[in-house]
């Protein structure tokens, strides 16, 4: 027997040549990303089973310094039943509304609840038009849903290579609707930031900590709304129709007099996740820049068909995103120092589990693997060499030790400006 991939589909034909033989039986397994990718599968029986993929990790090759080797749990639900089809079976990727499924690193710091599980609300759309500026949109009146004139619904999932807006006659390409189901998640990475950087401020407060590190998370928390509301001004621009977060979903806090918890929610959810999303909002902003000082280098990449107005426009808010986030990256350093001045237990902890260089190295492996998605490795090397002179020289200092090597970073790009401010920021104050 033989079985082809064609893109997503998969056809699997059976060889009764050697009759002698009998039957022929062949096993084809097929692992997909369900949050990315649908499969048409085409053969004399198709199971399809739901997993998870948990416990990934990934090193360095001892024996090639060009391989990675990534190693991962794959889960099976034991109460979820196969999906099972004879002859043909089409399973299209999740839903893109199925955030909780497909949550992915965003830039912003992440809203966890007490189990350490992520909280972002579902987004919702415009599906009666309004048009504004050709995006349908719901007057501020009524979205609350009060009136008939506007409604929100869950936020679809796009299967067609282009849509056609029939209310404002605009044409939006699959590439334009891809790139705004993209700010979509970011913009409800933003959002969960603000619920994020309330909850940091009750723990800070609740460990007693300096006021300027209060005042400086409420600032950020002021930060990711503004970061949240452009985010969604994007989104809404590209997808043509008005896109808003949904309810936050509950969730359960606990705010003890702990620095040793405080420390390690802080370190990984500011000093590695923060950190590293910046990095990759700047190393965007490099990017754009680069395409569009040719204009012709649009084409093949995720920016083709989008407009250079827009595309100038976005990289603009983005690069005010970036630099505000190394602000915000810069605090959870500086929070994690001032729990080394007066906690060296909890100090210890954190640099055992999470701020040491073979940790630190591994959550930028995790991130970035060895690409960084735009077909170049120039934009993944600057932010792997920015990130390692990061973390050495803002080292969890002994108590009463101080370093300030941020002029050691040197470099024009965005990734290496932003390296900069954040080790300033945590030196300078």
């Amino acid at each position: 027997d033989t079985w082809t991939r064609k893109g997503p589909k998969i056809e699997i034909e059976e060889d009764r040549r050697n009759t002698g033989r009998g039957n022929c039986n062949v096993n084809v397994e097929v692992l997909l990303d369900g949050c990315a990718h649908g499969v048409d599968v085409s053969a004399p029986k198709v199971r399809v089973f739901d997993a998870t993929v948990e416990n990934a990790s990934s090193r360095e090759n001892a024996q090639n310094q060009c391989v990675y080797d990534y190693e991962a749990d794959i889960m099976f639900s034991p109460t979820t039943p196969a999906i099972v089809g004879t002859g043909s079976l089409d399973t299209p990727a999740l839903d893109d509304g199925t955030f909780d499924a497909c949550i992915k690193a965003v830039p912003g710091r992440p809203f966890m609840d007490s189990t350490g599980s992520t909280i972002q609300a579902p987004p919702l759309i415009a599906t009666t038009p309004t048009v504004v500026g050709g995006v349908k949109s719901c007057p501020k009146e009524d979205v609350d849903g009060t009136s008939s004139l506007c409604v929100m619904e869950s936020y679809p999932s796009i299967n067609n290579s282009s849509v056609v807006d029939s209310s404002s006659s605009a044409y939006i390409s699959q590439n334009q609707l891809l790139l705004g189901q993209e700010w979509t998640k970011n913009a409800i990475g933003e959002h969960a930031s603000v619920a994020s950087f309330s909850a940091f401020s009750i723990a800070l407060m609740t460990n007693q900590a300096p006021a300027d590190l209060l005042q400086d998370a409420l600032e950020a928390a002021l930060d990711e709304m503004r970061h949240a509301e452009t985010s969604f001004d994007i989104a809404s621009k590209l997808m043509g129709q008005e896109v808003q977060p949904g309810p936050l979903p509950e969730s359960k806090h606990e705010f003890g007099q702990n620095t040793k918890a405080l420390a390690m929610a802080v370190a990984k959810e500011g000093c590695v996740d923060e950190t590293l999303s910046a990095f990759e909002a700047a190393a965007e902003v490099d990017f754009i820049d680069a395409l569009l000082e040719n204009n012709g280098a649009l084409v093949g990449t995720k920016y083709a068909d989008i407009d250079v107005d827009i595309l100038g426009w976005i990289r603009d808010e983005l690069r005010t995103i970036a630099l505000e986030e190394s602000g915000h990256a810069a605090l959870a350093w500086r929070t994690v120092k001032w729990i080394c001045r007066i906690d060296p237990e909890a100090c210890s902890m954190v640099k055992q589990h999470i701020l040491n260089e073979e940790e630190l190295d591994r959550a930028f492996q995790r991130r970035f693997g060895h690409s960084f998605g735009h077909g170049t490795g120039d934009a993944l090397k600057i932010m792997e060499e920015s990130w390692k002179k990061l973390y050495s020289h803002v080292y969890v200092p002994a108590r009463g030790t101080e370093v300030s090597l941020y002029d050691n970073i040197s470099g024009e790009s965005l990734v290496a400006l932003m390296a900069k401010k954040v080790l300033q920021g945590v030196m300078d104050k």
